[in-house]
């Protein structure tokens, strides 16, 4: 990791990323069209769900490793 910006950014998610409503937050435009340009020290960020209502539908779905 560099102290320069960050450029051409591209995410790869091997399944959609989705909260417990059915939002499909892997389709957020960062996600699917990725970002040109992140400044140095520059953050997303992206609300899931909440953990309470994530775990129930994460074991629903048969995903390893959901704790509570």
């Amino acid at each position: 990791m560099s102290q320069g910006a960050a450029r051409d950014i591209t995410f790869e998610l091997s399944a959609p990323v989705e909260s417990s409503t059915g939002f499909v937050v892997s389709d957020l435009p960062h996600f699917k069209y990725g970002m040109d340009f992140l400044a140095p020290g520059g953050e997303i960020s992206s609300h899931w769900d909440h953990l309470d209502s994530l775990v129930p539908h994460l074991r629903q779905k048969g995903l390893e490793g959901a704790s509570s």
